[in-house]
């Protein structure tokens, strides 16, 4: 699911994207937990969605709340949680600078 949510996210299937992404991260979140790293995987993809189409102020919620998760359950130092701090970041210039 996570996968063809991506897929749609490609294709500029924004809305099939989002619906999917959100029913992903529901479905994880009730079989494996909120804090499991596929779940946070599928959080972080939602948020790249966000992202993509300018919706920083969602895509930033989303990005702290899963680097927040990915600190506490993989520590600093894993190349997920640097990932999450990457896209914080970049996703928080974009609404500094503007663009």
């Amino acid at each position: 699911m996570d996968g063809l949510a991506c897929l749609f996210d490609y294709q500029g299937k924004y809305e099939a994207a989002e619906l999917l992404f959100k029913e992903t991260i529901q479905l994880r979140k009730k079989i494996l937990g909120k804090e499991h790293p596929d779940t946070l995987v599928s959080m972080n993809g939602l948020a790249y969605l966000f992202y993509c189409q300018g919706k920083y102020e969602a895509a930033e919620l989303l990005y702290k709340e899963t680097l927040q998760l990915r600190i506490k359950v993989l520590g600093e130092e894993h190349s997920d949680t640097l990932i999450s701090m990457n896209n914080l970041n970049n996703c928080m210039n974009k609404q500094v600078l503007g663009m």
